[in-house]
């Protein structure tokens, strides 16, 4: 049981992550700055 609810947990962890990212990627093509679109390009 304890691995089940790990699993949960370590699922909606990554949904949020990904939340984040599509946020921050959004706000980088809403307000270009070179050194984020170069950071950006790099990942």
């Amino acid at each position: 049981m304890l691995f089940y609810y790990g699993w949960l947990l370590e699922a909606k962890g990554r949904i949020l992550l990904q939340k984040a990212a599509n946020y921050f990627t959004k706000g980088i093509e809403n307000h270009p700055d070179p050194n984020s679109a170069i950071e950006h390009k790099l990942n």
